[in-house]
C-alpha cells in the first residue's frame, strides 16, 4: 500500500479484516536486504522502521542450549561483517508508520472477504457485512488462512489447506529490565543489541530487544504433535508440563519460564505451526514481504490498463516465485536442524556453519539487480504485444 500510495496513477485501497492493526506479540526481524528494498520504495519507507521503535542489531547468535556442548556457539552472522544486519521491530507500530500518510479514503477496517467475482472489466469484492468494492486488480495478503488464495488456486488445490506440523511456539513480550534481570545483562543489553537463538532436543528458544528498547521478546519453540489439537489454532497451556520440557536447559531459562509465563497476568497461549505445499503462485512473509512489495510496485507503476496490469503480475510471479519458495524450503530445514531434527540429530556441534550457509543466500541477495530483471522483463513482454 505504501510502495503503490506514491504511484499517482494508482488508487490503491486496503481492507482489513480487523477492526485496526493490533499486536500480534511477536516482533519481526528486517535484515538488511529487506532495508534496502525499503530504501529502494522510498525514503519515508525506510524512516517508517525508524519511527517503528525498531532497535538495530549487532547480530544474530546461534547456541547450543543443551546437551554436551551446551554453551557453544553454532554460528553468527555479525553486524561488523556484514555492516549491518537487521533491525527488530514490532508489527503494528511498523505498519502505522507505514500507512501514517495514507488517506483515510483508502484504508477500509472490518472488512472480512466473503466473495470474489470477477466480471469482463472488473473484480468485485464482497465482504461480510454486505459491502462491495469493484477494482481492477486484487492483491492478496490474508495469511495462512487467506480467502484470496482459496480463489486463486482453487479450493481443491492441495496448497490451499495449510497442514499442520507437530510444533507449536509460546511466546511472551516482558519489560525490557525484567528480561535483563532474568537472562543477564550478557543476554540482553540495548547498548550492544544482538538476537539470540538456542538450539535444543526437540526444544528451541530465541530473544531479541525491541519497541525502542522497551520490551524484549522470548520465543520458545516446542515438538509435541500429541497435544495438537487439529480442530483450533491454538490452545492455552499447562506451564508446570510446558516447562518440564525444558529440563536440562541453563536454570536462567528455566526461571525465564516461571517469570515470563507462569506469572503472566493472562495465560500463556500455545500457537501451533502449520505450513502449506508450494503453490503455483505466491508471496512469502517477513523481509520476503517487503522485497515482494518493491518487485510488485515497480511493475505496477508501469501499467496504465488492465491487460498491462496481469502482464505485470505474471512478471512478478516469475521473478520472486524461485526466491520465496526456496526461502521456505530453507528455513524449514534450518528450523529442523536446530531443533535436533536435522540430518545430524542433537549431535550439534557437526551442523557448525550450517545454519550460516542457510542465511547467506537471503542476505546476499541485490535487489537492485531483480528490480531492473523485472522491469527488463514487464518491458520485453509489453514490446512484444502480450498484454
Amino acid at each position: 500500500m505504501h510502495a503503490l500510495s506514491l504511484q499517482p496513477h494508482l488508487d490503491a485501497h486496503i481492507f482489513e479484516a480487523a477492526p485496526t492493526f493490533r499486536e500480534s506479540g511477536l516482533a519481526i526481524g528486517i535484515a538488511h536486504q529487506a532495508q534496502e528494498a525499503l530504501e529502494l520504495i522510498g525514503p519515508s519507507a525506510i524512516q517508517a522502521l525508524r519511527d517503528s521503535g525498531a532497535v538495530p542489531s549487532n547480530g544474530t547468535w546461534f547456541m547450543v542450549g543443551t546437551g554436551p556442548d551446551a554453551g557453544m556457539e553454532l554460528d553468527a552472522i555479525d553486524k561488523a561483517e556484514m555492516g549491518r544486519v537487521e533491525s527488530i521491530t514490532q508489527r503494528a507500530p511498523f505498519l502505522k508508520a507505514l500507512l501514517a500518510d495514507a488517506p483515510a479514503r483508502r484504508m477500509h477496517a472490518n472488512k472480512r472477504l466473503a466473495k470474489i467475482e470477477q466480471a469482463d472489466h472488473s473484480v468485485v469484492l464482497t465482504f461480510d457485512n454486505g459491502s462491495m468494492h469493484e477494482c481492477d486488480v486484487l492483491i492478496g495478503a490474508g495469511g495462512i488462512g487467506s480467502f484470496v488464495r482459496k480463489y486463486v488456486l482453487g479450493e481443491d488445490d492441495p496448497a490451499v489447506k495449510p497442514q499442520l506440523t507437530g510444533w507449536y511456539s509460546i511466546r511472551a513480550m516482558v519489560p525490557y529490565e525484567q528480561a535483563r534481570e532474568v537472562l543477564g545483562p550478557d543476554l540482553i543489553d540495548l547498548d550492544r543489541p544482538r538476537e539470540v537463538a538456542w538450539l535444543g532436543d526437540g526444544t528451541w528458544i530465541m530473544h531479541n530487544i525491541s519497541d525502542g528498547g522497551r520490551l524484549a521478546l522470548f520465543v520458545t519453540c516446542i515438538w509435541g504433535p500429541e497435544t495438537v489439537q487439529r480442530d483450533t489454532w491454538m490452545r492455552e497451556i499447562d506451564v508446570e508440563v510446558e516447562t518440564k520440557k525444558f529440563e536440562g536447559w541453563p536454570r536462567k531459562f528455566q526461571k525465564a519460564w516461571t517469570e515470563f509465563f507462569e506469572k503472566a497476568e493472562t495465560r500463556p497461549t500455545a500457537y501451533y505451526m502449520r505450513d502449506h505445499a508450494h503453490a503455483r503462485t505466491q508471496g512469502s512473509g517477513g523481509g520476503m514481504s517487503l522485497e515482494d512489495a518493491l518487485i510488485l510496485s515497480r511493475l505496477l507503476s508501469k501499467s496504465s490498463t488492465r491487460d498491462e496490469a496481469a502482464l505485470a503480475l505474471e512478471v512478478y510471479n516469475e521473478i520472486r516465485l524461485p526466491r520465496t519458495q526456496g526461502i521456505v524450503d530453507s528455513s524449514k530445514a534450518a528450523g529442523l536442524l536446530m531443533t535436533g531434527r536435522g540430518p545430524e540429530g542433537t549431535d550439534f556441534a557437526e551442523s557448525k556453519g550450517q545454519i550460516r550457509q542457510r542465511w547467506d543466500h537471503i542476505l546476499h541477495f541485490d535487489n537492485k539487480k531483480s528490480v531492473e530483471e523485472a522491469e527488463n522483463l514487464l518491458e520485453e513482454r509489453l514490446r512484444k504485444g502480450q498484454a
